[in-house]
């Protein structure tokens, strides 16, 4: 079975590390049409879809890239652009689905609230009683949570390589995962810091099978997107899996579908609309169109600052969650509005998921990876547009005198460099 590792750790860097010029008048690419645009927000999408033919244009691997925008009053905005295949001359739809990497993890944060309120799991009981026959070789291991595996702070290696990404899916990735971990060393105690950890929530899938009797991607299916009616969204366990996939690019070779085999880490495929489901039970306090997943306690309790504990912080501006990258995204944070954010990569792909709820506001950013290096300040530049130009243009965020700094109308190439989280090592993304 052919791995996509050894192409990871270069393929990544060169991705990640792309840099678009300033922001030029360009003609947009192909796109599969969006469904709705909303007229109060015609200058955020003008300036959305500029700023994504922009990047297009200086990076012709980024052959797709979909995007939504959410609003109180539903999806404001859904596009396609590109090509799903170039080989075959696929156009990108709104339904055209994309590996939206540790986006993924978003679930795992929510599946571990779900069973602590059906009162099969407590997050800060150590997994040795879900998973008795879980062991390292450092003796600290007994004292792993939870909650530790959801917030980095496991002290777990960081990521088992081994058929984490493929070209065709591959079984038992959670459960080898396991065993590995048994010739292991914890590097730091358990809840002393956090840095960046994929074992931590392939081996909470473990404990979701322990606690539940379902695997993980069952669990997640039946209980989230079923309800959600999220159908363009699933874990591809199987060759040739139904539905509209975008397919890898790079260095101008069209490759197979990729198989991201560590389901809670990042093993989710979906859309941007179907995204725009699962963030308007966010902004519901845990329900969406009359379906309760969660209590509004479950959302604050994934939502709420896991950091406060740590004895070192090496990463202050990750302000974790369960399962989210931060729950108060420095680059909006500056412009005083409150963002919950996570970010994804796979080997080939690049999203970036957004839920401000103060202001009612959700996006879903996603594309070929070749764009991974300006798929940040899009999405903030499009949020903060948003924020001036739709409904909460008369909304002003908690102690702000006026309204948004300056820069909230700067082309992309001029927004201030500080403006955004640049600090985005490569083994976070994986």
């Amino acid at each position: 079975m052919t791995s996509l590792h050894g192409l990871t750790s270069t393929g990544r860097r060169q991705f990640l590390g792309a840099a678009g010029a300033g922001l030029l008048a360009a003609s947009l690419p192909g796109c599969g049409g969006a469904s709705y645009v909303a007229p109060s927000y015609r200058q955020t999408i003008d300036w959305g879809q500029r700023a994504i033919a922009q990047v297009m244009s200086e990076q012709p691997d980024a052959a797709a890239i979909s995007v939504a925008l959410l609003d109180s009053n539903g999806i404001a905005w859904q596009e396609a652009f590109g090509k799903a295949s170039v080989a075959s001359n696929k156009a990108a739809t709104i339904r055209t689905r994309f590996n939206i990497g540790s986006v993924s993890k978003v679930f795992a944060g929510l599946a571990a609230v779900m069973l602590q309120e059906r009162g099969v799991l407590d997050l800060d009981e150590p997994i040795i009683s879900y998973l008795p026959g879980f062991k390292m070789l450092s003796p600290e291991y007994v004292r792993i949570t939870s909650r530790h595996l959801l917030t980095h702070s496991s002290g777990l290696p960081g990521t088992n390589g081994r058929n984490l990404f493929t070209f065709a899916p591959i079984a038992g990735y959670s459960a080898y995962t396991e065993s590995e971990l048994s010739n292991a060393h914890l590097k730091h105690s358990p809840g002393e810091l956090a840095v960046y950890c994929n074992d931590g929530f392939t081996l909470f899938e473990q404990v979701v099978l322990a606690v539940s009797g379902q695997e993980f991607p069952d669990f997640v299916e039946e209980h989230i997107l079923q309800p959600l009616q999220m159908f363009d969204s699933g874990y591809m366990r199987r060759p040739n899996p139904r539905g509209e996939f975008a397919h890898p690019q790079y260095r101008g070779k069209e490759y197979p579908l990729e198989f991201a085999n560590a389901f809670a880490t990042g093993g989710l495929s979906s859309t941007p609309s179907d995204m725009m489901r699962l963030a308007g039970m966010f902004l519901g306090g845990g329900e969406y169109e009359g379906v309760r997943i969660v209590s509004a306690a479950g959302i604050a309790a994934m939502t709420k600052d896991q950091t406060a504990g740590f004895s070192i912080n090496p990463s202050p501006e990750w302000r974790w969650g369960l399962g989210l990258d931060s729950v108060r995204e420095n680059g909006l944070a500056k412009a005083n509005v409150l963002a919950w954010e996570k970010n994804g990569g796979t080997t080939f792909f690049s999203t970036e998921f957004f839920v401000l709820p103060e202001a009612g506001l959700a996006l879903l950013l996603t594309g070929n990876s070749a764009y991974g290096g300006k798929a940040l300040e899009i999405s903030e530049g499009i949020l903060i547009r948003a924020l001036q130009e739709g409904d909460g243009s008369a909304w002003h965020p908690p102690g702000s005198a006026t309204s948004f700094p300056r820069w909230h109308l700067l082309p992309l190439s001029q927004m201030p460099r500080e403006s955004t989280v640049t600090i985005r090592p490569l083994f976070k993304y994986w």
